[in-house]
Parts: structure tokens; sequence; C-alpha cells
């Protein structure tokens, strides 16, 4: 326990630290400038939350995060759903903008093996770790993550996990998963972000644009996570639309900041979320 005074003194020593370094925007973000202006970053002791629909891009924006904050902070990326390769070629085709199905089935030119070859160099420079064989159980993630002793973590997807905890319901078992990630995020002062689904009572709506309140079934993890940001692109319910490419952002909770959304640009050869210029 603290005195207010020295609480005072940390937080004033921490503002003269990161302003002369911070444009808006203190820690490292997911790379969009607008959802990393509203959000501030990935702060130390948070839990952030990114759901949405099957198919819509959570890993695939999960991913693009963590190859850029990786290249200024140790970062570790934990895949329930995907192995090392997969993960790494979707990298490399977000970073060089070469089609992910042309790597994938190997249809490539010699200009796109240089490129390929110049972006795996540069990522092999970065602070990332990749574990796509972890164990299920929370308690065991926190012990690897003790000593990797990362800044950054990714989760995808929480529901795979599981604590050797025994109860009878598993919104009670997804709780303690929630409670314990959180705990462990403020106690080693690094930001966790967990991929999650949404229940499937989102398909009889008419309106598919997810809710914070679709989330809360996983153990209330709204009420534990600090940031939820919730993905939609209109495409995957209307094939018709005008604009198959654009994509909604949505801050369902931020803790520290403003909630709202932004449009984003879908890359869907890429699998990529760029910003949207039209709002700059």
């Amino acid at each position: 326990m603290k005195s207010l005074e020295n609480n005072l003194k940390d937080a004033f020593q921490h503002l003269a630290d990161v302003k002369p370094f911070a444009k808006g925007v203190v820690y490292p973000g997911l790379g969009l400038k607008k959802l990393d202006i509203m959000t501030n970053g990935f702060r130390p002791g948070e839990l952030w939350v990114i759901a949405g629909s099957s198919e819509v891009g959570k890993s695939s924006f999960m991913f693009r995060a963590a190859a850029l904050a990786s290249r200024d902070i140790k970062t570790v990326f934990i895949s329930f759903d995907e192995n090392g390769n997969e993960i790494t070629w979707r990298m490399i085709s977000q970073q060089s903008g070469i089609p992910f199905i042309k790597i994938d089935n190997a249809t490539i030119g010699s200009k796109e093996w240089v490129e390929m070859t110049h972006v795996g160099a540069s990522l092999a420079e970065h602070a990332l770790f990749v574990e796509d064989q972890p164990s299920q159980f929370v308690e065991d993630i926190i012990v690897q993550l003790k000593e990797i002793q990362p800044r950054l973590v990714f989760i995808d997807p929480i529901q795979w996990m599981r604590t050797k905890k025994e109860y009878d319901f598993r919104f009670q078992e997804m709780e303690e998963i929630n409670q314990q990630l959180k705990i462990y995020a403020k106690e080693a002062q690094i930001t966790i972000v967990v991929a999650s689904h949404l229940y499937a009572e989102m398909r009889t709506r008419m309106d598919k644009r997810p809710w914070l309140e679709e989330i809360n079934r996983w153990g209330s993890l709204d009420n534990y996570a600090d940031k939820v940001i919730m993905l939609y692109r209109d495409v995957m319910w209307n094939p018709g639309t005008d604009n198959p490419a654009l994509a909604e952002i949505i801050i369902a909770k931020n803790r520290f900041g403003p909630t709202g959304f932004i449009y984003s640009n879908y890359v869907k050869e890429l699998m990529l979320f760029e910003d949207f210029e039209d709002e700059f």
C-alpha cells in the first residue's frame, strides 16, 4: 500500500517520462490511427477483448497488432486455432501485400519471393514469440508467461481455455479464467488481449452488429475487460452491399476513454484491416 503522496509522485513522473515521445498515443497500439488515439494503445495492466462473429477477422486483426507492437516490445501470441507456419504466412502476407492464397498454394513469382524474404528478415528481428501448442489451462499459461516476461500477450481464442479448479458450470469456469487473466495483467503490468466468440443468438437479429452483452455469458467477460473492441463487416450478412470492403470497428467498452466506432477498409486477399482514409 502506498500513500496518495507517493502515488502522485509516480503519476507525475510517468507523465514526464512519456510526454516527450507521445503524439496523441502513449503506448504501442493496433496500427489504426483513429482507433489508437481513442484507446491510447496497450496500457500496462489491462485486459482487452477482440470480439466478433466467426470469420469476421479477429485473428487477422490480432496478427497485425502483434507484428507491429513486437517491433518495440516483447510480445507473445498464443494460438489454439492455427499453427506457427500459418500465423507466419499470414503476417508476411499482411506486411508484404502479397495475397495469402498465393503464399499458401505456392504460386508466388520471383519478385514476390524476394519481397517475402525481405519481410521475413524484418519480422525475424521483432521480439515476437508464437505458442501454437499451448496448454489449455490458464494456470499453466500464466506460469509460462512468468518465465518469458512479455509486455504484451495475445490469446486466440479465450473459449479454448480451462482452469484446473473444478466448477459445475462453464460460466463459473470462464469467470475464474477471466479473473486470473485480469489479476495477472495488473500484477505483471502487461496487456493481455483475448479473442472472443459471440453467442449465436446474434444471427437471429435484423441488425447483426455485435453487442457488448453477447460476451457477458463467457463468465462476465465484459465486466473484467478494460477495453472491448468488436468487429463487423456488413458484406458477411448483406452480400449485395455497395461497399464490400467496408468494416466497422466498434469500441464497445473503454475504461479510460471514449466509446464509439470507426470505419476500416478490409482487404480480403490479405485479411487485413486498414485505415479508412476518408476519415482523415
